[in-house]
């Protein structure tokens, strides 16, 4: 039983609940309970509720049933723990979060588009391959430049493969239909599944340097350089591109702008100006073209190379409406 200042509550084996303060009310959930006073005694069975006014006033029955409160919160835990995260196949990998990242590309895949420069009779040349092929590391093993495969020797420099877009520079490859490649004109090369840019008719996209490769000289035995920044403006409702790019080349800073324009997921932008030029040709890749790939040729009166060649992934910085016309 349970005794208080108003009221003795007799239990017999049930489930209830009890609010106490000056008065008392309360409701049986199952089983019955008699709640005595001095003014009198009352049973309450299943379902029933209760109130009891003071110890002078006998207990009624009351159509209020009695909720009690939640109970109060506990401390948070001094600890966070992560949730579950799971991969594109839906499997875990809370515990190993690199699977989480998109794979690598490999094996032999169709569709794509390699851009490459470095080789003797052009400057810098993209081909829609219908065939790629990429190793377990995802590094370019060979590739096709529409009349005749291209295969990879190496040694590979520069390299990088985020599973959208993958870049890097060999010093040696052979076989296409245009001419051998040789060690003082190295390849640079890069590979993605072009987008179809139609969704994105009135859009416009920014983008800055994800990687590239080291820019090399074409006449002076390959002495190399560093491409510092890549800043590119796709306008793919008006199908404008316009840009800057920035290098160190023999202990200079060379800053070149380009402009150009769209031929479906492919683009061509240059700069001829006095004493200089900038080359760039170009696709965009993956998903609303997050990702787009650029070779390029600069040359300088200044330089002793008289011209560097190079290739970058950009990765997309904002996609919004683009300005009016």
């Amino acid at each position: 039983q349970i005794t208080t200042s108003v009221a003795t509550i007799g239990i017999r084996g049930t489930e209830y609940t009890i609010q106490y303060g000056q008065s008392i009310v309360g409701t049986v959930g199952e089983g019955e309970i008699n709640v005595c006073n001095g003014a009198g005694c009352l049973s309450v069975t299943n379902g029933e509720s209760y109130y009891v006014q003071s110890d002078a006033v006998k207990p009624v029955l009351t159509n209020k049933r009695t909720d009690l409160p939640p109970p109060s919160p506990q401390n948070p835990p001094s600890t966070f723990a992560e949730g579950e995260n799971v991969n594109e196949s839906g499997e875990s990998c809370t515990l190993d979060p690199a699977s989480c990242e998109p794979p690598s590309p490999t094996g032999l895949l169709t569709g794509k588009i390699v851009a490459h420069a470095g080789i003797a009779s052009s400057i810098a040349t993209v081909y829609a391959s219908t065939t790629v092929t990429l190793d377990s590391g995802g590094l370019l093993t060979q590739f096709n430049d529409s009349v005749s495969g291209v295969t990879i020797i190496g040694p590979y420099a520069n390299t990088g493969n985020d599973g959208i877009i993958a870049w890097g520079r060999v010093s040696g490859a052979s076989g296409g239909a245009c001419c051998f490649f040789d060690p003082n004109k190295p390849l640079h090369y890069v590979v993605g599944i072009p987008t179809d840019l139609r969704a994105l008719g009135g859009l416009q996209g920014t983008y800055s340097l994800l990687g590239a490769t080291q820019p090399r000289g074409m006449t002076n035995n390959g002495v190399g350089g560093t491409l510092n920044s890549v800043d590119m403006i796709a306008n793919f409702q008006s199908g404008g591109i316009s840009g800057s790019m920035n290098w160190t080349l023999e202990s200079q800073s060379i800053s070149r702008s380009f402009n150009g324009s769209m031929d479906g997921s492919v683009f061509f932008a240059n700069t001829p100006t006095s004493g200089s030029t900038l080359f760039v040709t170009g696709f965009f890749a993956g998903a609303n073209a997050v990702r787009s790939g650029i070779v390029y040729q600069v040359t300088d009166s200044a330089l002793l190379s008289q011209g560097y060649q190079g290739a970058a992934a950009l990765k997309q910085a904002s996609l919004v409406t683009a300005p009016a016309q």
